[in-house]
């Protein structure tokens, strides 16, 4: 894909209606002397705007995790995945099935784009999100659902410790396409393998996403259908195109929609970004200093 030529800030129409696709702002450790954690949280943060960060120190992951290294650390484990006959997974009507499979097993089918022991069709989409054992009484850590990979991969220091909420691992087939939500923690999106397309919306744009709950109704972002969407149109695309390596801040409330361009693997990690006074009062202005 030429990330130039399609993604670079521009008015474009689409179906005769002008739509706003904006860059994504990256920055490079390279640029900053190394040190850009720190001009992340005394700077970027601040902003409260989705940027990629470049060059970071993640850990050996990004060298360490073929399928086969994979594989071989969580095999005999079981996890539950989705499985889609269709490439853009829709969970308010809920076109997916919960799967229980072996991980090894789970891994393989994300590796092929041909299925031989299908549940749909030989070119059905997994998608794994891990969560805790015991989701009710505990939030996803890759650190004890992974235990066996979670020390191959490091952290970038985006957050103050005692902030972090969860880790999540996730692994999706090639040309899976989530859906567009919002999430109420700050994440960092960590790119280990694969290629990924990512379009964010501002909350602001909400009422031209037509939300329902925390998801938008909208699936072929793309190409939407106008008549059954008339304002989507009018909601600026932020894009960007992710990388192993790469790491995607997505601010707390900010839609965002990915497409799975090459199968792959990535990690989010999820912080409190509110202070402690201001969840407790159900106030929501104010933000960590650091």
């Amino acid at each position: 894909m030429d990330e130039n030529t399609d993604m670079a800030t521009s008015v474009k129409k689409n179906n005769n209606k002008k739509i706003k696709r904006v860059n994504v702002t990256r920055v490079s450790a390279q640029s900053n002397e190394g040190c850009l954690e720190s001009h992340f949280r005394t700077t970027l943060y601040q902003q409260r705007r989705p940027v990629v960060l470049e060059s970071l120190d993640i850990g050996p992951c990004k060298e360490l995790w073929t399928w086969g290294y994979m594989k071989d650390k969580v095999k005999g484990q079981e996890v539950k995945v989705h499985v889609s006959p269709s490439p853009r997974m829709d969970f308010i009507n809920k076109n997916f099935a919960y799967k229980t499979l072996e991980c090894s097993d789970f891994i393989s089918r994300v590796e092929t784009n041909e299925q031989l022991q299908p549940f749909f069709s030989q070119n059905e989409k997994y998608y794994l999100r891990s969560v805790a054992d015991d989701a009710r009484k505990r939030v996803a850590d890759i650190r004890e659902e992974f235990p066996r990979l979670s020390a191959d991969i490091r952290y970038p220091s985006l957050y103050v410790e005692k902030d972090y909420f969860s880790s999540v691992l996730r692994i999706a087939s090639q040309g899976l396409q989530l859906w567009t939500h919002y999430d109420v923690m700050d994440n960092a999106l960590v790119v280990v393998t694969g290629v990924k397309r990512v379009v964010l919306f501002e909350p602001k744009h909400s009422l031209y996403l037509y939300m329902k709950g925390d998801k938008s109704q909208v699936l072929d972002i793309d190409e939407p259908d106008e008549e059954i969407f008339p304002l989507f149109h009018l909601a600026t695309k932020y894009q960007c195109v992710l990388h192993p390596g790469d790491v995607l801040f997505i601010p707390a409330l900010w839609f965002h929609n990915v497409l799975n361009l090459e199968a792959g693997v990535a990690v989010n990690t999820f912080w409190r970004h509110l202070c402690l006074r201001c969840m407790t009062h159900g106030t929501h202005t104010e933000t960590r200093t650091w």
